[in-house]
């Protein structure tokens, strides 16, 4: 995908994300911690829904598969629709204006109908680099990893420094209990650009591996059960083939998204750490909210790397089909 569209995918949500929190920030006249989590659990579920469903809509050519696409489109319609409940409830209960309300509503449920065409014509713009490159299994992926790795590493060492240098001495003059805060705060951006690079980079050679699958998800599906289960005895030779090829690099791809979103989450842990810190009281469900989400994501890392030491064990197993691939 190119880095222009994805780029301004990213500052797009920013910029919506931004806005709905100004818009509750500057608007809502009380204070209810409840009636908060409420409304921000709501303002997650508007925005995810579209996110979601444009993401699945850029990666797989959702039109090979209606059952699926059909499915797709209710789970994704469901958190809408459940999103709005919530902001419509949490907004009224925190006094936020009603004309905030709407336009954060109206903004989810003009995004979830727009996401898909959108996703589809950025699925369209990557297809070729996918479609036509075949990424080799073994070295260039150890190359990809190391050059991925340099270049975060640099980013968040030159940004970590930046904020050293330049929030630091404001910190030092700043009251004892505030004092770090500013930096703390802004080591949030350069761990957030370090988690953009590597799931950018993540996504280029993601299409290479939807490419073998001409992006289509009910083949991939096929495959992906019959490497999770280990009985590829309903794929054909081909099948095998492609199966033992994507096993051999999917799980140190996988591993670098999980990185990825490891520097997510230290990012918004640092970004809203302040409020924590300073007013642990007063903000106690909040904090309640943001741990409960911490350990679901936690959960599924952990059941996502004992997946991929399944998908290894089938690699191992099968790696004699490449090298009668690559020999043939």
């Amino acid at each position: 995908m190119r880095i222009g569209i994805y780029l301004g995918l990213l500052l797009a949500i920013a910029a919506v994300v931004t806005g709905a929190l100004f818009l509750v920030a500057l608007t809502s006249s009380t204070q209810n911690q409840v009636a908060a989590a409420v409304l921000g659990i709501g303002i997650a579920a508007v925005l995810l829904a579209p996110l979601v469903r444009g993401t699945i809509a850029a990666t797989w050519d959702v039109a090979k598969d209606p059952v699926g696409l059909r499915r797709w489109r209710i789970v994704t319609g469901a958190t809408a629709g459940v999103g709005v409940a919530a902001v419509i409830v949490g907004g009224v209960l925190v006094g936020t204006a009603p004309w905030a309300i709407a336009v954060i509503c109206v903004v989810g449920i003009g995004g979830a109908v727009a996401a898909e065409p959108i996703g589809r014509r950025i699925g369209r713009a990557s297809t070729s680099r996918g479609s036509a490159t075949a990424m080799p299994t073994f070295e260039p992926l150890d190359d990809f990893v190391r050059t991925t790795l340099r270049r975060t590493g640099i980013l968040i060492g030159i940004g970590l420094g930046l904020v050293i240098a330049i929030a630091m001495p404001f910190d030092l003059l700043r009251e004892a209990d505030d004092r770090g805060l500013l930096s703390l705060t802004l080591a949030a951006f350069p761990l957030l650009a370090g988690a953009v690079l590597i799931m950018f980079r993540g996504w280029n050679e993601g299409a290479v591996l939807r490419g073998w699958f001409d992006r289509d998800t009910v083949v991939a599906r096929r495959v992906g059960k019959a490497i999770t289960s280990g009985d590829d005895s309903e794929l054909d030779d081909d099948e095998r083939v492609l199966a033992a090829r994507w096993a051999s690099v999917s799980p140190t791809l996988e591993r670098l998204r999980i990185l990825g979103t490891v520097l997510l989450w230290l990012g918004l842990v640092a970004s809203q750490a302040q409020f924590f810190l300073r007013d642990p009281a007063e903000n106690g469900i909040l904090f309640l909210v943001f741990v409960v989400t911490l350990l679901i994501a936690v959960v599924a890392v952990l059941l996502t790397l004992r997946r991929l030491r399944r998908v290894e064990r089938y690699a191992e197993s099968r790696r004699h089909l490449l090298e009668e691939s690559a020999g043939g």
